[in-house]
């Protein structure tokens, strides 16, 4: 989780990320993510569903509406 929070900073600076983005709980949203998916994958989830699971997370990202 190191490397993601410790980019993520650099993206609120940079205007990738809003301002009110907090980068240590989006780094544990994406863990948490990926870790679930693999469990789920590794249960036999359809390659669609973990597709859409990865939209319906990215649709939440901060900003992504803008």
């Amino acid at each position: 989780m190191g490397g993601v929070r410790f980019r993520a900073p650099c993206h609120v600076e940079e205007g990738d990320l809003p301002a009110s983005a907090r980068p240590a709980a989006l780094a544990a949203y994406v863990m948490a993510l990926l870790h679930g998916m693999a469990i789920q994958a590794k249960a036999g989830f359809e390659r669609e569903m973990l597709d859409a699971v990865v939209e319906q997370a990215l649709s939440t990202w901060p900003g992504a509406g803008s």
